[in-house]
């Protein structure tokens, strides 16, 4: 006897008032984006420690840039989680895209 395949989480089946509870829960992400040497790397005490593996006594010259962002995929699923989850997001968006971009030098 075969085992039933699993069956794929339907979403839309969730009751609306759930659904809005996932929607308020996505959350700002902010990402730390190292510049070394002209380079991007996210791994920062990897990069610290080739640079003085390397011999340089002084401290690696770089810059971090700080980024914030949001993942606003779900929008993208279908007409009816888009009208549920845009208004939930759009405050979000708003302060994402008013936010610039930070250099840390």
């Amino acid at each position: 006897m075969d085992p039933s395949p699993p069956q794929p989480f339907r979403f839309l089946d969730l009751p609306p008032e759930l659904r809005l509870m996932v929607y308020e829960r996505i959350a700002i992400k902010t990402s730390y984006h190292v510049v070394k040497n002209g380079i991007f790397t996210q791994d920062v005490p990897r990069a610290l420690a080739a640079h003085h593996e390397a011999g340089n006594p002084r401290p690696a010259p770089m810059s971090t840039l700080v980024v914030r962002s949001i993942d606003v995929c779900i929008l993208a699923t279908c007409r009816e989680i888009q009208t549920e989850a845009f208004p939930i997001l759009q405050p979000l968006l708003q302060e994402v895209a008013g936010d610039p971009v930070r250099l840390i030098v």
